[in-house]
């Protein structure tokens, strides 16, 4: 597998990680947040592919694109509750470690 061809599945992973946490915090249903980690994922592909000109986007070309979008939406679904949890837990602790690391750096300017 090239580097280039990984870093495009990272960066799809990711957009379509933004994508279903976009979807599920404005409430939508599964069926939304899937439809919306894909249209983030492989939107910008399509889009530059459009400006291109190329004759066949890779994401229509190439479906692995799409189906590790879905995947991705599929895992945000089922881990989101239990990252919650986690964020609360760790939120309750950060903000103490965030004023002490504001006053270090306010002492060592």
């Amino acid at each position: 597998m090239e580097i280039l061809s990984f870093m495009e599945i990272v960066g799809t992973i990711a957009f379509a990680i933004t994508g279903a946490l976009t979807a599920i915090k404005k409430d939508l249903d599964y069926y939304g947040i899937c439809f919306l980690a894909v249209i983030t994922a492989v939107g910008g592909g399509i889009i530059r592919d459009l400006i291109i000109d190329r004759d066949l986007p890779v994401s229509v070309d190439n479906p692995v694109y799409v189906i590790i979008s879905l995947v991705t939406a599929l895992v945000v679904i089922l881990f989101y509750k239990k990252s919650c949890v986690w964020r609360v837990l760790l939120l309750g602790v950060m903000p103490w470690d965030w004023q002490h690391l504001q006053l270090l750096e306010l002492m060592l300017q």
